[in-house]
C-alpha cells in the first residue's frame, strides 16, 4: 500500500479515475473500522491506496473525489451497504468511460448518457438483466450506444 506517508488530501489528488481498476469498501483489519481501497493500475503496476471512511472529513473527501469523476450520477448515501452499492456504480462508471476513451475519444457523449442507454434501450435489445451482461464486450455496446445516443439527439434537434 502506497499511502502510509501520504496525507489524504495528497493520496486524492493523485487518483487518476482512467487509472482506478478497483473501489472496495472494506473493514480495517486491525480496528474493523471501514476503509476505501482504491486500486489504480499505472504503467501495468497495481497501486493501492487506504483511505479512512469512518470521520465526517474523510467521507467528504472521498466523496469530493467521487464526484471530481463528474460521471453524473449523486454521490450520497445513507449507511455502508448504500456506499457499497454506490461504489459498485461508480466503479461501473468508470469502467465505462475508460471504454468511451478507447471507442471514440472526445465524444460529446456523457458516460450517464450511455450508462443509460446501455441499461434502458439496449437491455431490451440484448436482454441484459445488469451492467454486468455487457463486460464481455463492453467496448462494442458502448461504441453503439454512443452512435444511439447521437441519433436521438438529432431525432429531437
Amino acid at each position: 500500500m502506497k499511502n502510509f506517508e501520504m496525507t489524504l488530501d495528497e493520496i486524492i489528488e493523485s487518483i487518476n479515475p482512467l487509472n482506478i481498476v478497483g473501489l472496495d469498501l472494506v473493514p480495517d483489519k486491525k480496528e474493523g473500522v471501514p476503509l476505501l481501497i482504491v486500486t489504480e493500475e499505472v504503467e501495468g503496476e497495481l497501486q493501492f491506496y487506504r483511505l479512512p471512511a469512518t470521520k465526517t472529513d474523510e467521507i467528504i473527501a472521498i466523496n469530493t473525489l467521487l464526484r471530481s469523476f463528474d460521471l453524473g450520477i449523486t454521490i450520497e448515501f445513507m449507511n455502508y451497504r448504500q456506499y457499497t452499492s454506490l461504489l459498485e456504480t461508480v466503479m461501473h462508471l468508470l469502467n465505462i468511460n475508460k471504454a468511451m476513451e478507447k471507442v471514440k475519444p472526445a465524444s460529446s457523449v456523457h458516460v450517464s448518457e450511455v450508462y443509460s442507454v446501455l441499461m434502458d434501450e439496449l437491455s431490451f435489445k440484448y436482454k441484459a438483466s445488469g451492467i454486468q451482461d455487457y463486460m464481455d464486450n463492453l467496448e462494442g455496446y458502448i461504441s453503439e450506444a454512443i452512435d444511439l445516443v447521437l441519433s436521438m439527439r438529432k431525432a429531437t434537434a
